[in-house]
This record gives structure tokens, C-alpha cells and sequence, in this order.
């Protein structure tokens, strides 16, 4: 017990002492006039970056706002310099106030959702919010699409919304000549969201559009896995087996497991979760000089995870995580015996074992050519034993597994 907090502490530290690692990639810089192509460290960024770390041999240099008119992570991301309006007010609960139409003029890099030969997407996070933008082939400059919440000036207890980007679009349709009564009624049910106005705006291309990142990448990746499940039972406390030199002896099982991850962005992520599901067992034996437990035991686990990879490359990536796991057991032999005449039982399903218990899990491994991964985990668990205040029965608990990745 003591042990695990330690090691917590010592995976987080290693974990944060690594995460300034770099993650490059393919792709390229648009300086005035030139374009580079080399690799860019690319992040998993919460806001639109204002520079980026471009490298072409070993040679590793800054792009900024001041020297680089656009840039772009091959099949990923692409981003823009554009002069921009930003409105000022946010939209989360703990943001609003009354209406506020401040805006804030700034150079920033719009990242492209999409773009076609009459409108082009952009989108463009900062710590006050997420906003969107669209620019024609006639603008020069990107004109934002307006979301406002705000508080009720006569009731400051209601909150009230205006979607004014629904007619911006609509006069963007009327423009373009594809003002039907289709497109507008869809255009008044879309939200502000970046898959919503993604569809409007591919149908303002006539359905001619280029998305600003890899398509076809679910956020959802599924894997099924094989491996081995070694465990040991001990006793403490007032019961014969925990006494007159005690034996610990290590069994191993096979084991099943399959389950998904969620990946906000499969190239540049370092942290994503998981849930998984595994069934395995174990034939665990507990003995002293006088007797022998024989536990057979049968479980499903399923655990959510929280994984870090503390190295990041293209093609092979090292993990550490933790998690919890919920286990359901059932015991079709728990009989102990005794040493000198094995075929005489003397208990039968003593001490009960737990039907449900908890461990908290922590795994380490490597990620190969994101389709194989090579596990190995040690879980802490909770007492097996079933509400006994003088009697404990603990496993110790090793897993190893290989897993495949089908997407």
C-alpha cells in the first residue's frame, strides 16, 4: 500500500519531465515568397499556435507571425496569417455579463476546416473561446461568424442567445445565388459547431470542398488483445494458512481483452482515455507445512484508463498509465485440503471470496507503427476476502498482453 502512491508519484514526474519532447512531422512553412519543407513539431494545441518549431536536417528553427505567412502539417493541419476582428465577449456560463460587442484587433494563425471556390472555413481558439470564420474569393480578410450569450438586461438570472452567423450565412447563400428554401432552413437549425458549419459550408461550395485536415480519422480507435494474468494469494491474519511457514507460489492464466480509445487527435496527442474489458482467471493455491488452499477463480474486469505516451514518435510510442478496474469473480473450487491426506477436504468455500472488488491499476508499454501494442501491468487490489475483520487474503497481480489496433 505504501508503494503505490510513490509509484504514482514517480510515473507523473517522469511523465511531466518528458512531455517537452518534441513530436515532428511532415510538413511545411510559406515564408514571403518561399516554401519550406521539412518537419514541424506538431502539438496537440489548445489554442491556434502564435510559432512553430520547423526543422530540416538538424537544423531547428522559430516560425512566427513576423516571418511566416502559413504552414502545414501534412494530412493534418493547416493553418493561415491572417489581420483579424476577434469578438471579445465569451459564452461560458461563468463569462457572460450583458451584452458585449468588444472586439480586438489581432494577428493571428487561423486554422483551415474548409475550403472550396466560394467560401473558405476557418477556425480560430483562444482562452476566451472558440470562434469561426468564412472568407470568399473576393475578401482579403476573413470575416468572423457571430455567436453571442449574454445575460437578460432586465433579468440578469436568464441567459439569452443570439446566433447572428445563421444570417451571415443566409446572406452568404443569397450572394452565391443558392438562396433555395432548403439551404436556408438548414442554415436556421445549424448550430455553432464545427461539423455543423462544415456541412453548410460544403454546400456553399456545391458540394466541392477540401477539408482542412485528414478526413476519414475516428476519434474512436478499437482494439482487441491476448496475454497472461500471474497471481499469487497470501494470508495474514487469524487463520491456519497464514501461519506455520506460509508459501507464496505465482500461477499464470491466459487472457482476453478488447476496448476502445479516445484520441482527440491521433498525430499530435500525448494523453488519451481508455476503456477496456478483459476476462481471465487463475488457479491460485495458498499452503503452509500442514495445508493447501486450492482457489479457482474466473473474472471480467473493466477498467477505464487514463494513458500518457512520454515518448511520441511517428512510429513507436512509450505509455504509462492508471486507471481503475472493476472486477466480477466467480469461484468454482475454493477448498483446502490438507497436506498429508490431499483428498480429504477439510473446508469447503472458507474463507468466501469477494464477488466484486476493485484495483487501481498502473501499465507500461510501447505502441508500434499504431497498430501493435506490448503491455505489462501490475494492479493493486483490495482484500479478496469477503468481510472478515481478522482474516485477509490478498493477490498480488501481474498482467502482460499484446494488442492490435483495427483502425
Amino acid at each position: 500500500m505504501k508503494l503505490l502512491p510513490l509509484t504514482l508519484i514517480v510515473c507523473l514526474f517522469v511523465s511531466f519531465q518528458l512531455s517537452a519532447q518534441t513530436n515532428f512531422k511532415p510538413g511545411y512553412i510559406v515564408t514571403h515568397g518561399d516554401t519550406l519543407r521539412g518537419e514541424i513539431d506538431y502539438r496537440q494545441w489548445n489554442n491556434n499556435p502564435r510559432e512553430v518549431h520547423f526543422r530540416k536536417g538538424s537544423n531547428i528553427e522559430t516560425y512566427n507571425l513576423s516571418n511566416a505567412t502559413a504552414f502545414g502539417i501534412n494530412n493534418a493541419d493547416y493553418f493561415e496569417r491572417y489581420v483579424v476582428s476577434a469578438s471579445q465577449a465569451g459564452t461560458r456560463a461563468d463569462q457572460l455579463t450583458t451584452v458585449d460587442t468588444t472586439t480586438h484587433i489581432d494577428t493571428v494563425f487561423l486554422k483551415i476546416v474548409s475550403r472550396g471556390p466560394n467560401v473558405n472555413l476557418y477556425t480560430y481558439t483562444d482562452p476566451i473561446k472558440t470562434r469561426f470564420y468564412i472568407k470568399t474569393n473576393r475578401q482579403e480578410v476573413p470575416q468572423e461568424l457571430l455567436y453571442r450569450v449574454y445575460l437578460n438586461d432586465d433579468d440578469a438570472s436568464r441567459m439569452a442567445i443570439r446566433n447572428i452567423y445563421r444570417q451571415q450565412l443566409i446572406n452568404l447563400a443569397n450572394v452565391l445565388h443558392l438562396d433555395n428554401e432548403r439551404l436556408v432552413n438548414n442554415i436556421n437549425r445549424t448550430n455553432y459547431f464545427e461539423d455543423d458549419l462544415e456541412k453548410i459550408i460544403l454546400k456553399l461550395n456545391g458540394g466541392d470542398a477540401i477539408g482542412g485536415k485528414k478526413t476519414g480519422q475516428s476519434k474512436f480507435r478499437f482494439f482487441a488483445g491476448a496475454g497472461v494474468n500471474v497471481q499469487s494469494l497470501t494470508y495474514t491474519g487469524s487463520i491456519s494458512l497464514a501461519y506455520n511457514n506460509p508459501q507464496t507460489k505465482f500461477s499464470a492464466y491466459p487472457m482476453i481483452s478488447a476496448g476502445l480509445d479516445f484520441i482527440d487527435n491521433r498525430d499530435a496527442a500525448r494523453s488519451y482515455i481508455r476503456m477496456q474489458i478483459y476476462y481471465t482467471g487463475n488457479n491460485l493455491k495458498a499452503s503452509n507445512a500442514i495445508a493447501t488452499e486450492m482457489l479457482d477463480q474466473r473474472t471480467l474486469g473493466i477498467s477505464p484508463q487514463f494513458l500518457y505516451n512520454f515518448y511520441n514518435a511517428q512510429h513507436v510510442k512509450l505509455f504509462l498509465s492508471t486507471g481503475i478496474v472493476l472486477n466480477f469473480s466467480t469461484y468454482p473450487k475454493n477448498i483446502t485440503v490438507p497436506n498429508s491426506d490431499p483428498d480429504r477436504i477439510v473446508y469447503n468455500n472458507f474463507p468466501n471470496m469477494r464477488k466484486m472488488w476493485f484495483g487501481v491499476p498502473l501499465h507500461a508499454g510501447v505502441a508500434l507503427n499504431k497498430r501493435v501494442e506490448i503491455n505489462l501491468s501490475y494492479i493493486y487490489t483490495m482484500p479478496l476476502t469477503d468481510n472478515y475483520v481478522e482474516i485477509t487474503g490478498k493477490t498480488i497481480n501481474f498482467q502482460g498482453g499484446v494488442n492490435y489496433f483495427f483502425n
